[in-house]
């Protein structure tokens, strides 16, 4: 992964796990990115949770509609990561 990604946070990298936004912040802290410059896709609560306590924008990935109901905090909720993609060039935002 160390191939395709300049950098990896896990859950060694902080002391808090999620719903905690520590994960998030390190992250965009260490890759010098501006909150509304981020962009973060999660597929679970805790995940979203997380994301939005550090005040980024978070895109549902979740192919399970019995799970969409949970994941209706977030700020768009796609079946697959093509479905976001779609989204995003259709709306101009990459």
């Amino acid at each position: 992964m160390r191939k395709v990604f300049q950098l990896i946070i896990t859950r060694t990298e902080v002391t808090k796990s999620k719903p905690d936004p520590e994960s998030y912040n390190v992250c965009r802290d260490l890759l010098g990115l501006e909150k509304e410059d981020c962009l973060v896709f999660e597929d679970t609560v805790n995940g979203i949770r997380s994301a939005k306590a550090a005040l980024l924008t978070c895109y549902a990935i979740q192919s399970n509609t019995d799970e969409h109901h949970k994941l209706n905090i977030a700020d768009q909720l796609f079946l697959d990561l093509r479905e976001a993609q779609n989204y995003l060039i259709e709306n101009d935002l990459i």
